[in-house]
């Protein structure tokens, strides 16, 4: 009762946006639907015909299928013919404008749209030596605005097991295809009997719910490249006990297990590395490639259903690589992301983009991304920079493989700016060295003796060396009485102690107080020397 509600609303909505449902009429339709991987992939060849001018084309899916839509593209294989397209506001339609066609003219509409989370599994849970089932749900023939003449279907399996599917009379099954015929004319807006396939899948569930790119440019040295991915493995949940043991042995039941994971990078990359939480792993391998290089990163466990895993790749690679220079012009080609497998779904996807200090005019020109939005600009400061560096922040959700393509972002750049920052360098270190030598040359100013002092010192040196020889002298002769002039010495050496430390600042030193020191010590030297004779 539900759906028959939804079909009469979707009636009615199209209804009113189309002037005339005989303003097209379409011949045939080849819809192929491919199960092979997790991503289901449609496309409809249509064979339409224009019978009024600037009439405008709607292309319905199946109520509430379009939220499922990750990728859509259209195209026609008539080079000379242009097409514009629109969602139209009920959202379950796509709007059409045929530039450049005449009225009765035939067009041969390419449709191609991709789908994601529309597999359900059945069971939810399975162990690790189950297999994987999963149930599709769609219509079985085109859900269209228009009357149809002649339509067929082919569905393509990925070659397991196929439990049930929809039975119809004019069903061909070959190996790993459906193909389906419905040679009667269909009326416009006919609900459609359901298509319903229940076979075994063995892709790899990849699941990435989150990347933060974060990208560097450097005019002097290189590009710096930081990928931070979580992902999980969004196949049937693993229940009971993971045994490594049955996981060698059977070697065969391991296709829908995530062991490896692939990054399609630049030729001229350096410095990769790749590591989680734990640190560094090393089960990685390189391939080059004549046009690219490829990483093969192994997780430190194969992931089954519901599992986890987070982990950080980088890189350097030359400035040459994504950016070309003419004149104050730069422009900056990098691809959407680096991480690929043969289907995988991104749930969110962040990049920042770092561009040099003093660069003007950024913008970024268009590239064709349908879901790439620019958010607010950000600033970072690093390094030497004064400003800080214009970071230009970019954010996708659910990219499938037919998005990657190149993000291509213009700005200039003075080339005289490239010496903004070794002048920076150069002016921090003579500054250093200047301030080293103020502080030498300002110690050797504040140690500077007068003559006073330089006269002071050489004298007491002459009263040192005359006291070591009466001590000599005192021990070498047996017959002068020891005890009669130690106190003389003694007397003279606390004398001698004392003019040292009165005359070591250069503030305390003046003739009187020299000559009275030089009197003291005379007297007392002549009294030992009498003692002695």
């Amino acid at each position: 009762m539900y759906d028959r509600v939804k079909y009469i609303l979707l009636f009615i909505v199209i209804l009113s946006n189309i002037v005339s449902c005989e303003d097209f009429s379409i011949n045939k339709v080849v819809r192929k639907i491919n199960l092979k991987s997790q991503n289901v992939e449609l496309t409809d060849h249509i064979t339409v015909v224009m019978n009024r001018v600037d009439a405008k084309f709607m292309y319905c899916y199946v109520p509430d299928s379009i939220k499922n839509v990750a990728y859509i593209k259209v195209k026609t294989n008539q080079s000379n013919k242009t097409i514009k397209y629109s969602i139209s506001t009920n959202k379950d339609c796509i709007e059409f404008s045929f530039l450049n066609h005449g009225a009765n003219s035939k067009i041969n509409l390419i449709v191609e749209s991709v789908y994601i989370n529309v597999l359900v599994f059945s069971p939810t849970h399975i162990s690790q030596m189950e297999s994987q089932f999963a149930l599709f749900k769609y219509s079985l023939f085109v859900y269209s605005a228009y009357a149809i003449n002649q339509q067929f279907v082919e569905i393509i399996l990925p070659g397991g097991i196929l439990k049930e599917y929809t039975k119809h009379p004019s069903l061909t099954r070959k190996t790993n295809k459906l193909l389906y015929q419905l040679d009667s004319r269909q009326e416009a807006l006919t609900e459609l009997k359901d298509l319903i396939i229940y076979f075994e899948v063995t892709d790899k569930f990849v699941k990435i719910t989150s990347i933060v790119r974060r990208i560097d440019i450097s005019h002097w040295t290189n590009i710096m490249v930081e990928n931070k991915v979580e992902m999980v493995h969004a196949g049937a949940i693993l229940k009971g006990g993971f045994s490594r043991l049955d996981f060698d042995q059977n070697p065969t039941r391991n296709g829908q297990v995530i062991e490896t994971i692939l990054a399609k990078l630049p030729k001229k990359i350096n410095n990769i590395y790749y590591k989680d939480d734990i640190g560094n792993i090393s089960t990685s391998s390189i391939v080059h490639y004549p046009s690219y290089t490829e990483i093969r990163m192994n997780t430190r466990y194969p992931l089954y259903g519901g599992w986890k895993s987070e982990f950080l790749l980088g890189y350097y690679l030359d400035t040459g690589s994504w950016l070309s220079v003419k004149e104050d012009t730069r422009i900056l080609k990098l691809p959407l992301m680096d991480i690929h497998a043969q289907s995988f779904v991104v749930d969110d996807l962040l990049i920042r983009i770092a561009i040099p200090e003093f660069s003007y005019n950024i913008r970024v020109l268009p590239n064709n991304i349908v879901g790439l939005k620019r958010l607010k600009d950000d600033i970072l400061k690093i390094y030497l920079d004064y400003y800080g560096r214009t970071v230009i922040v970019f954010n996708m959700k659910n990219i499938v493989k037919s998005h990657m393509k190149e993000i291509t972002i213009q700005y200039n750049f003075k080339r005289w700016y490239l010496l903004y920052e070794p002048f920076m360098l150069f002016s921090a270190i003579f500054i250093l060295f200047l301030s080293v030598i103020l502080l030498l040359r300002l110690k050797n100013t504040l140690q500077f003796s007068s003559p006073l002092k330089n006269e002071m010192i050489l004298y007491m040196t002459q009263v040192m060396e005359k006291f070591s020889f009466v001590i000599t002298e005192l021990k070498a002769n047996s017959n002068v009485e020891y005890s009669s002039i130690i106190g003389k010495c003694n007397e003279l050496n606390l004398v001698i102690t004392e003019g040292y430390a009165k005359f070591e600042t250069y503030q305390d030193a003046s003739l009187s107080k020299l000559n009275d020191f030089k009197c003291t010590c005379d007297k007392l030297y002549n009294l030992i020397r009498a003692s002695l004779d």
